[in-house]
This record gives C-alpha cells, sequence and structure tokens, in this order.
C-alpha cells in the first residue's frame, strides 16, 4: 500500500477538510524530487482546491502549489493537516495560526527505558543521516526544553 493510500479523511465540510497524514509523506513537493506527496492527493480527491492559498515561491524556479494547505506537518511526522476549501476560509484559518488561537499539540514515542521522569533537550536535532542540522537550509535549531 502506497502512502497515498494511507492518507484519510478526519473530518469535512463545505469549507475544510481535516486530513490524517501519514509519516513518510510529503505534505507538499519540494521541487527537487518526483515523491508522492499530500498535495497531489489534495488536488485529486478535492479538485476546487486548486489556486487556493499561497504557492512557495523560488526565485527563478517554478511556484511549488499549495493547494488550501494552510499549514505543514514533517515528512516524518504523522497527524492531521488542516485543507481549506476555498481562499476566505484559508484567510480566516491563516488568520488563527498567525495569532495563535488555534491549539497544537504533539505526541512522542519514546524508545527505550526512561530512568529520570524529567529531563531537558539541550542538543540539535538530528537526520537519519547524521547531519547536523536535519534541514540543511536551516541555520538553526532550538529544540523544546520541558518535562516529561
Amino acid at each position: 500500500m502506497s502512502l497515498l493510500d494511507q492518507v484519510s479523511v478526519v473530518i469535512e465540510t463545505d469549507f475544510v477538510v481535516v486530513i490524517n497524514k501519514p509519516a513518510g509523506l510529503m505534505v507538499h513537493g519540494d521541487g527537487r524530487t518526483g515523491r508522492p506527496h499530500l498535495a497531489q492527493w489534495i488536488q485529486k480527491n478535492y479538485p476546487e482546491t486548486d489556486g487556493v492559498g499561497e504557492p512557495i515561491q523560488r526565485e527563478g524556479k517554478p511556484d511549488i502549489p499549495r493547494p488550501g494547505i494552510v499549514h505543514r506537518l514533517d515528512k516524518e511526522t504523522s497527524g492531521v493537516v488542516i485543507v481549506v476549501r476555498n481562499q476566505k476560509a484559508y484567510e480566516h484559518i491563516k488568520k488563527q495560526f498567525k495569532n495563535r488561537t488555534i491549539k497544537k499539540e504533539y505526541q512522542t514515542l519514546v524508545y527505550g527505558e526512561i530512568t529520570n521522569p524529567s529531563f531537558t533537550i539541550d542538543e540539535p536535532s538530528v537526520s537519519k543521516n547524521g547531519t547536523h542540522p536535519p534541514d540543511p537550509r536551516a541555520s538553526e535549531i532550538n529544540p523544546p526544553s520541558g518535562s516529561l
């Protein structure tokens, strides 16, 4: 089963579709690879989203479409993605993200034994191939601190 076959709809209204994105699937193309991405699934299943939102603009290169996509999740992160079906809904949800009135919650699975119930993460994230930082375009990574 392909990653695109694992995409599912959690909630659907006339204005918004909340989609469950599996880990390993990019939200939108990166302009460099031909890997499948969620934007392809959205365009196929919700063609009215074409032109909704803001594409990623790259100097001297074609724009990368983001049909109705208001936010994204990292490729290796599974979870819900909000897709809007018209520009008015896009502006409304985008404003909520900007004003931080949308609550985002993340859960992490830990493999192994945690011996200390409280700790601080003070190391940068590392990609699977061991590069620091994992995104070569990132100039700084500020990992979250906190306790479990």
